[in-house]
């Protein structure tokens, strides 16, 4: 990660209010709502930013995930994986949630369950 900017400390704290706010809205405590905090989808741009606030998010005791799709999104320039004005196609879509899946099953303690038997 290169130096620390405004631009960076600003996206940092968004995403710390995010968190602050989601917790506090549902009257959680901090640490018991599972934050997957995901880059990726579109552009590898924002990537290092991500990973800086799961750090942050996580120093301020909340149970924080980075979760980088970009394998499967339209950031590696590979035109099947392009849909409407440069979003994600359903491919780019079946892609990056096979990327997050496993993540997300493993911070949740899903995994060995099917699809169908979820149990939050």
């Amino acid at each position: 990660m290169g130096g620390i900017t405004w631009k960076l400390l600003r996206r940092v704290r968004a995403n710390i209010y995010l968190v602050g706010n989601v917790t506090q809205r549902y009257r959680a405590t901090p640490g018991s709502i599972e934050f997957f905090l995901s880059c990726g989808g579109m552009s590898t741009r924002m990537c290092n930013d991500t990973l800086a606030a799961v750090g942050a998010v996580r120093a301020l005791g909340y149970h924080a995930h980075f979760l980088n799709v970009s394998a499967g999104g339209n950031a590696q320039g590979n035109r099947t994986r392009i849909g409407c004005v440069g979003h994600p196609s359903f491919i780019s879509h079946r892609e990056m949630a096979a990327i997050g899946e496993p993540v997300i099953r493993k911070a949740m303690g899903w995994e060995g369950q099917m699809h169908g038997q979820l149990k939050p």
